[in-house]
Order: structure tokens, then C-alpha cells, then sequence
């Protein structure tokens, strides 16, 4: 019998789920990489974020395992609703929480977590939007929400760019991609509007939000110096292989798909071409990789979907067996 991971039942699924958290969250704690202990804020809310995550350490907590599982979710059931997989699967969740929190947790992780959960909801809208002819509302809710990113973790302000491609990509009218655009800007206008009213300039707080996203060195590093440099390349190799076998399973499955299912694909593609501009910026933050773990654990699952079998099989394996030894290597040698 061949081994299919993608209907791998729920209880194991949440299992998995709870061990591989429970271990990124405690190697993080216990054995802190460098970049890990880094924070900057651009904004009043993202500051607000950051102090309340090292007041409270508990809630933050609470609310980090909230979000990361609420975003995993948010990708399991967008992929299975409108079947952009063959069959109903919780796979992406896995997805999501290794590309997310398997190679650095961050200190702004609060806010990049609670920003790809707006990036899920407001894709949710949008996908709403292709439903219906005309669709004023969705359209608009889904980009005030993406709109709210730079304003929460200015280091992704770049998925803004994800407005006006969902509004093509989804075949939105133009009045509704005027609106579309207007409402992603609205949370920008009215916090420099905020801020210029409390006598602290229009210009400079957006100035700030483009400081934080294109000025700031870069934290996520690769390399080949010590061990642990050489596991997180090789899990950063696996992912990139896998999603280049993923792409690879829709080029040749997407005649066979649903117009919508398709469409959906090709929107988390643009968004993963938005997130590796992100990788390309120097105000890269090692958070970003929880937004960035959208795309991926949507796209992933696609050659686990059409690829069933051993070869499948031992790839996942192989992958989580990488990233589980790349957080438990410290923690032995401590």
C-alpha cells in the first residue's frame, strides 16, 4: 500500500502539530539564535506588540500558538473549500508552522503573525469576490485588511503589492479596483494623519514604515560556518525543492483544474513572488518568514497531492526529520 501523507488524519495531524511547535518554541527559549534577540518598530502598534510579547510572556504565548494555528488552518481550509487539492487534507498546516517558525522565532513574531493572519482574511475576501459577479464589499474588507500589514509589521509593507494583483489575478472590475486600492491605503493616510494631528509631521511616519521594510540590515542569514549553519541551509534547500515540485504538479494539473481552483493557485503564487522580493530586502526581519509561510505551505501540498507514493512519503519525512534536528541539535549540545 502506498503511503499518502496528504490524508493523513486529523488527531495525527494536531499531534505532529503540538510536538514540532512545542520544540521550536522551547529550543528558541532555551537556546536563542542571534537574530532571534534583535527587534526594531516603525510604528506605535508594532512597538505596542513587541513590549506587550516581553511583558507578558504566558499571553504572548497563548496568543503566538492562537495565530500560528488560526493561519494554518485559514491555508488547510482554503486549499480544501474551493479544492485546490485533490482531496480534503490538513497537510498545509504542517507546512505552515515548519516554514514559519522552523528556522528562526523571532521577537516581532507577534506582529508578523498577526499580519499573516490579515494577509489569509483578506485572501479569503478576495476569493469571495471571484464568487460573485460584482462584490463591492469583499473586495473592499480584503484590502482594508492587507492594508492594516505596514501598519502592524512595517518590515512586510511589501504585500501591499498583493492588492492590486488580487484585483487582477480575480478579474475585479475597475471601479472595484479603485475601490479595492483606496481601502488599502486608507489605514496608511489615516495613521499619518494621526500622527501628523499629534504635531509629528505627515510625511515622516510613513518615512519610518519605508525605513523599516528597505533600510534596516538584513537578519535571516544562510551559510556553511558551523553546524547549525549547515542544517538550517540544507531545511532551506528542501523547502525550495519542494516548492519548485510544487509549482512543478501545477503546470502540469492546472488544465485539469477548476477555474477557480486555479486562480487561487496562481494568487498564492504572486504571493510567493512578493515574499521572495522580501528575502531580497535589506530590511528583511527573520518574523517575515511567518507571512512568507503563506505561499509556501499552499504550494507545497500540490506535489504531495498529485505525487502520492513512496518517493512523497520520504521526502516529508525527510523534511521534518531535517527541521527536527535542526532544533534539537542545540538543545543537545547545551
Amino acid at each position: 500500500m502506498r503511503p499518502d501523507v496528504l490524508r493523513q488524519p486529523l488527531m495525527a495531524t494536531l499531534l505532529l502539530f503540538a510536538v514540532l511547535f512545542f520544540l521550536f518554541a522551547y529550543r528558541s527559549y532555551v537556546f536563542p539564535y542571534p537574530e532571534e534577540l534583535s527587534a526594531s518598530s516603525a510604528t506605535p502598534i508594532e512597538a505596542f506588540l513587541i513590549y506587550l510579547s516581553g511583558r507578558y510572556g504566558i499571553l504572548s504565548l497563548v496568543a503566538y500558538i492562537f495565530l500560528i494555528f488560526a493561519n494554518g488552518i485559514s491555508v488547510s481550509r482554503i486549499l480544501s473549500r474551493h479544492m485546490v487539492l485533490s482531496s480534503r487534507s490538513y497537510l498545509p498546516m504542517i507546512f505552515y508552522l515548519v516554514a514559519s517558525c522552523g528556522l528562526w522565532i523571532g521577537k516581532t513574531s507577534i506582529p508578523a503573525a498577526l499580519s499573516s493572519f490579515l494577509l489569509l482574511r483578506g485572501t479569503e475576501y478576495f476569493i469571495l469576490s471571484f464568487i460573485r459577479k460584482t462584490s463591492f464589499d469583499h473586495t473592499f474588507r480584503g484590502s482594508l485588511l492587507i492594508g492594516l500589514i505596514p501598519l502592524i509589521f512595517p518590515s512586510s509593507a511589501i504585500y501591499l503589492l498583493a492588492i492590486p494583483l488580487g484585483m487582477f489575478v480575480f478579474r475585479r472590475s475597475a471601479r472595484e479596483t479603485t475601490a479595492a486600492l483606496i481601502a488599502g491605503l486608507l489605514p496608511l493616510f489615516t495613521y499619518a494623519y494621526t500622527m501628523w494631528a499629534l504635531d509629528y509631521g505627515f510625511i515622516e511616519p510613513l518615512a519610518a514604515i519605508w525605513h523599516e521594510a528597505a533600510s534596516i540590515p538584513a537578519g535571516l542569514t544562510l551559510g556553511l560556518e558551523d553546524p547549525i549553519d549547515i542544517m538550517r541551509t540544507v531545511v532551506a534547500g528542501i523547502t525550495v525543492i519542494l516548492l519548485l515540485l510544487g509549482l512543478f504538479s501545477f503546470m502540469i494539473t492546472s488544465n485539469t483544474m477548476r477555474t477557480r481552483s486555479r486562480t487561487i493557485f496562481i494568487y498564492f503564487i504572486l504571493l510567493l513572488i512578493i515574499g521572495v522580493f522580501q528575502l531580497l530586502l535589506p530590511g528583511m526581519d527573520v518574523s517575515a518568514l511567518i507571512i512568507i509561510a503563506v505561499p509556501v505551505s499552499a504550494i507545497i501540498p500540490a506535489f504531495f497531492s498529485h505525487f502520492p507514493g513512496w518517493i512523497s512519503g520520504s521526502a516529508y519525512v525527510a523534511y521534518l526529520l531535517s527541521v527536527m534536528l535542526l532544533n534539537a541539535y542545540p538543545l543537545l549540545m547545551a
